[in-house]
């Protein structure tokens, strides 16, 4: 189980740092790059919650917080860890999760800058955090703890 949950804290550090990365190219360099008519790159402050529903930043981060504590503790103990699609989508929720905490903590909004559509604006972060909820839903009867014991 060791071996399992170094792993696991591996690759979140490893996907944080891609998403902190990300962002600090783009506040530092990017206003809009236009890649196609559909998809574009373009530096956005989103103060809010998913799709920019806003929410007083004194509730929000704490909010972020409490939930964020809820859903690793709820995976870690439903999740069978010796299935590696479960120790991804455990890497994916909580390296999305702390990525987007970071920038809550240290700018009081998080760094948006990935355009398709008209969907809204998101970040990497954003994307972990999608990737690892429709992977529990596609294959929850899989990664599923069955025994507890386990």
């Amino acid at each position: 189980m060791q071996k399992k949950l170094y792993t696991t804290i591996t690759i979140t550090i490893l996907l944080t740092a891609i998403d902190q990365l990300t962002k600090q190219i783009v506040k530092t360099t990017l206003l809009k790059t236009s890649i196609t008519s559909f998809f574009s790159l373009e530096y956005a402050q989103n103060p809010g919650i998913a799709w920019s529903i806003k929410i007083p930043k004194t509730i929000l981060l704490p909010l972020t917080i409490i939930i964020f504590t809820a859903l690793i503790y709820y995976l870690i103990k439903n999740l069978n860890l010796n299935k590696k699609l479960s120790i991804l989508i455990l890497s994916l929720i909580t390296s999305g999760a702390i990525g987007n905490i970071i920038d809550r903590i240290l700018y009081g909004f998080v760094i948006d800058f990935i355009k398709i559509g008209s969907w809204p604006t998101f970040n990497i972060a954003d994307a972990y955090l999608t990737t690892g909820g429709f992977l529990i839903i596609i294959f929850y009867g899989k990664i599923i703890r069955k025994n507890k014991k386990q």
